[in-house]
């Protein structure tokens, strides 16, 4: 049986990718936060996709790799971009644009 020492110590040098709710930092859809929002969608000069999410949504979950595709195909195109309503962080965006 492993200690707790050493599950910690394997924690610390096991590597995960970051991960917000359906995508991860691997993905090329970026993910909207109200600090980045402005820079991301507002004053880009590319076009946006944007999807308001919630992780526990079927539809979102089903449509999920289809954005990582877009978001593959357009890169330097346009910008494919999500926010993840179920988050405390960005309740307040989500509400902006009636997102419930």
């Amino acid at each position: 049986m492993l200690s707790c020492a050493v599950l910690a110590a394997l924690a610390t040098t096991v590597s995960f990718p970051s991960v917000h709710a359906l995508y991860s930092s691997r993905d090329q859809v970026i993910q909207i936060t109200p600090k980045n929002f402005n820079a991301e969608v507002m004053q880009t000069e590319h076009p946006v996709i944007a999807e308001f999410y919630a992780p526990w949504c079927g539809h979102c979950k089903s449509l999920a790799p289809e954005y990582k595709k877009a978001a593959q195909k357009l890169n330097g195109l346009a910008k494919v971009v999500s926010v993840d309503c179920d988050a405390d962080a960005n309740k307040g965006l989500c509400g902006q644009y009636d997102v419930k």
